[in-house]
């Protein structure tokens, strides 16, 4: 992990999973397959930094935490945001857009700190 900066480049420049090692994921919500219906774990936190809005994705398909993740934008148009190669489907990345977009307004509340882990399960949507 690179240690922080005195300042942080901006949003658009910023790489989470350079600055956020594996203790900083106790900050974070894991969500399994079986609560988001796609094909891996992802990872959804409140703001750190000074980062645009992201969740991580388990670069892989186990129903196990492995520490492996890549980044992606919670937006309209969402982007994997990684300097990693990424490991899954064309199309199961696209299924992780697409929930990103489902459910928006339940991650944006997480990132902003206005639900919990068990608000952002119950107001979810497959």
């Amino acid at each position: 992990m690179k240690p922080l900066p005195n300042k942080l480049p901006s949003p658009k420049d910023t790489v989470i999973d350079d600055y956020v090692d594996d203790d900083g994921l106790w900050l974070m919500t894991n969500v399994h397959q079986d609560d988001t219906g796609l094909p891996m774990i992802v990872w959804a936190s409140m703001k750190m930094g000074n980062s645009a809005p992201r969740i991580k994705v388990q670069n892989n398909y186990s129903n196990k935490i492995a520490f492996n993740f890549f980044s992606v934008s919670i937006e309209d148009n969402p982007k994997a945001v990684s300097k990693k190669e990424i490991k899954i489907t064309d199309q199961d990345l696209q299924a992780v857009y697409d929930w990103i977009v489902l459910n928006k307004k339940c991650l944006m509340d997480v990132w902003n700190g206005k639900i919990d882990s068990v608000g952002l399960v119950r107001s979810m949507k497959r």
